[in-house]
């Protein structure tokens, strides 16, 4: 028996008050403004299983995955994509991927020679200029926001 269907058979002896309480608090595990993105995020992930015929989520499925979203996504983006699917995957599965160490070497691995991009700051001249020149009937409510 795995941890996980020991899991279910101690989550159906417990008082279904109880159950009921427990199984509302797994909603609340996820941030609550991110949520949605967790979840999409996670969907992704089990469509691409089902594409695959994966039933069973282990740290080669996991390192395959990432292999293929690196073709799509920067490192940083990767990391991100780790962390969301590690919230999901342990809420629905009950499978810790933080101990899939060659899954952090690849997602490491990525990151070398990575080179985050510095976003243009604006200077106090230049926003004086666009209060002063910017066409007010376009750009009226970003002028408002700005003071």
């Amino acid at each position: 028996m795995n941890s996980e269907e020991g899991d279910e058979e101690v989550f159906h002896c417990t008082p279904p008050e109880i159950r009921a309480l427990a199984t509302n608090s797994l909603s609340n595990l996820l941030p609550t403004k991110s949520r949605q993105i967790y979840e999409k995020k996670y969907s992704e992930f089990e469509n691409w299983c089902k594409e695959n015929n994966i039933s069973t989520i282990s740290e080669n499925v996991l390192m395959a995955y990432f292999e293929v979203q690196r073709q799509k996504y920067k490192s940083s983006s990767l990391w991100c994509l780790y962390s969301q699917l590690k919230s999901c995957i342990g809420i629905h599965n009950n499978v810790d991927i933080s101990k899939y160490h060659k899954l952090q070497a690849l997602l490491k691995r990525c990151s070398e020679g990575y080179v985050p991009k510095k976003s243009k700051i604006l200077e106090e001249y230049e926003i004086n200029k666009f209060i002063s020149e910017a066409d007010d009937t376009i750009y009226l409510a970003m002028k408002v926001s700005t003071y």
